[in-house]
């Protein structure tokens, strides 16, 4: 069956009253027919309505809580490990302390917008694209995934340009409205797909379901420690460090775009402070809730959608899990 089941079953009904009232309007006043034709369209309307409701009703959403770790620098800066800092954020967070350094003094509203930002930088990660092909090995020491073969050519496909994500980021009033987002240019999504980015709200749709990653607002301090890196006396690699325009002189005034104007360090003082920092680990739980089209709940095309949306929350929770490292 597909969505036209549905539909014809409401089309049915609809013509069941319809038959109903014509009866009514047409019997003869005081004949037995007309107390046929009012019971007849009474069933009618009943029978319309519970046919409409029914073929409707919405399937209940699916909550699934994903639970992600932040490493507060007192650099100030955030990380993302075990391996190291992951560049993507440690460029978010170098943007935000040229830009709005007030940020940082609130643990709670920097972690809650960077899950934003986050989700942006998962679904440009290369692992996103719908019929990618995928491979995987499991051995003693974990899971080991190779890069996903991205298809060339798109044209069984939705393309979401990275740009039009930053645009729709830079409208909010996300911390990191213009901090840049990581990973390709674009991704593929079935046909039809969306995706819309709020301030604390990212939804990838199809018009089968879609799924509304957010945070789901609490912000837990797990530990505190010492200096960022076990190796805090050596230099960055070259790596490790960010890659951004020339050094901003000590003292200087720089103003961005953003409306911003913070006298500034030198750029090689904050990754010394970066290093050498103190760390703070933060616990932030991403909800990932799944919603489904009643009208096209018998869709043949519905299962399949339904698996690409269930296997987006997999794909996500695997990338909390993994420290952002697939």
């Amino acid at each position: 069956m597909d969505d036209r089941t549905g539909l014809t079953w409401i089309v049915f009904g609809a013509a069941v009253l319809t038959g109903a009232l014509i009866i009514l309007f047409t019997a003869k006043t005081g004949s037995k027919s007309v107390s046929f034709a009012a019971g007849t369209t009474i069933s009618g309307i009943l029978f319309f309505v519970l046919t409409v409701i029914f073929t409707l009703k919405p399937a209940s959403p699916e909550r699934e809580p994903i639970p992600a770790k932040f490493y507060l620098n007192n650099a100030p800066a955030i990380e993302v490990r075990p391996s190291g800092p992951l560049i993507a954020v440690l460029d978010a967070s170098y943007w935000l302390y040229r830009t709005n350094p007030a940020a940082f003094q609130s643990e709670r509203d920097l972690l809650l917008d960077l899950v934003t930002l986050e989700i942006c930088n998962f679904l440009f990660s290369g692992f996103v694209d719908w019929q990618a092909v995928r491979f995987t090995v499991e051995n003693s020491f974990g899971t080991l995934r190779f890069p996903p073969n991205i298809r060339a050519q798109a044209t069984d496909s939705t393309v979401i340009e990275k740009q039009t994500v930053q645009a729709q980021l830079s409208k909010t009033e996300n911390l990191f409205f213009g901090a840049p987002i990581a990973g390709g240019n674009r991704v593929l999504l079935p046909p039809e797909a969306r995706v819309e980015v709020g301030r604390r709200l990212v939804v990838v749709g199809t018009p089968f379901c879609e799924v509304r990653f957010s945070p789901s607002g609490v912000v837990e301090a797990l530990e505190s420690g010492g200096p960022a890196t076990p190796t805090s006396k050596q230099p960055p690699t070259e790596a490790q460090v960010p890659v951004h325009s020339a050094p901003v002189p000590e003292g200087a005034t720089v103003g961005y775009p953003g409306g911003f104007t913070t006298d500034l360090p030198d750029h090689d003082e904050w990754i010394r402070r970066l290093i050498n920092g103190k760390v703070t680990t933060y616990g932030v739980q991403v909800v990932a809730e799944t919603r489904f089209s009643a009208l096209r709940a018998e869709h043949f095309l519905m299962n399949d959608r339904k698996s690409f949306c269930r296997n987006l929350v997999a794909q996500a929770r695997d990338w909390f899990a993994n420290q952002r490292v697939h």
